[in-house]
């Protein structure tokens, strides 16, 4: 788990706790903007580039951290017994963040200093965004198809690969759906560890909620109009994703800031090896809507 959420605290004037402190009083910092990874494994760690004023607000850039009980996470010292940081609201997707603590009244503790955080929407290693053609009919035991062709979000955005998807379903799942779709995947660090991919369980027809929905709804809308007359085949996906095809570069330039969207909408772990594929309104040739359990394979058809 490698989870990156950005910070900005605002001006304020106080004492980082713990071990690492800075001596000689109060320390003063501007209002600014910093990352923030939390892993699987309980650490979190300021990510470089590393902020000039880490050392006078929290005295350690790495430490352990837990969620408490209202749902926040609490950056501690390495040991895990002072707290440094507090990021509240998790749940919102946006919230407030609180440093430099103090004792209270009663056992309270108040911050001397504060700010928001979001999450960040800086490309990460081993995510990927594409498009795909997909296909699927019946109720009871049904079944889908899906090619899809994703380009590399990090360093040149020049690699990519294609892929072929097959999913079966037990549940109760109505209508149709056909044609294009758009592809995030994360946790594949390179274009062979897509080969052989399995998945299953529980799942919608809707992939993800009203959240990411509602943040990739305007960058879909582009989509749509940019894929009109598209017709569906194979080659065309994977020229599209290539860059080969200048009919739709503009489809294809659109593709990471997409991706950005999603990462920005939702606490997103580009560890977990994951493939997402989403209804693109307008572009498809039907509507589908069930709750389903599936089981899915992927097979690895080309990379550049």
């Amino acid at each position: 788990m490698a989870i990156l959420l950005e910070v900005t605290v605002n001006a304020a004037k106080g004492q980082a706790p713990g071990s690492g402190a800075p001596r000689g009083g109060p320390q003063s910092v501007p209002r600014h903007t910093f990352q923030i990874a939390f892993d699987s494994t309980k650490e979190w760690r300021l990510r470089a580039p590393m902020t000039p004023y880490w050392r006078a607000m929290f005295g350690e850039a790495m430490g352990r951290w837990k969620k408490d009980m209202a749902g926040s996470w609490v950056c501690m010292d390495a040991k895990g017994k002072t707290t440094l940081l507090e990021i509240r609201r998790v749940d919102s997707l946006r919230g407030e963040v609180f440093f430099w603590p103090r004792a209270g009244n009663r056992g309270a503790v108040l911050y001397d200093g504060s700010g928001t955080w979001k999450p960040s929407d800086t490309p990460q290693a081993k995510t990927w965004a594409g498009i795909a053609v997909k296909g699927g009919a019946g109720a009871g035991v049904s079944g889908e198809a899906c090619f899809g062709a994703v380009m590399e979000l990090w360093g040149k955005n020049d690699g990519g690969c294609s892929f072929m998807t097959t999913t079966g379903r037990l549940g109760a799942v109505a209508g149709f759906s056909g044609g294009l779709a758009l592809v995030y995947a994360t946790g594949f660090a390179s274009a062979k560890e897509f080969n052989g991919f399995a998945s299953s369980g529980a799942d919608f027809a809707l992939a993800f909620g009203p959240k990411i929905a509602g943040a990739v709804s305007p960058a879909w809308a582009k989509v749509a109009k940019t894929a009109q007359g598209f017709d569906g085949s194979a080659e065309l996906v994977e020229g599209i994703v290539k860059g080969t095809n200048p009919k739709y570069a503009t489809l294809r330039t659109e593709l990471p800031g997409i991706a950005k969207s999603i990462s920005s909408a939702a606490l997103i772990d580009p560890e977990e090896q994951n493939i997402t594929v989403i209804d693109v309104p307008l572009a498809g040739g039907g509507a589908e809507l069930g709750v389903f359990y599936g089981w899915s394979s992927t097979k690895l058809m080309s990379s550049w």
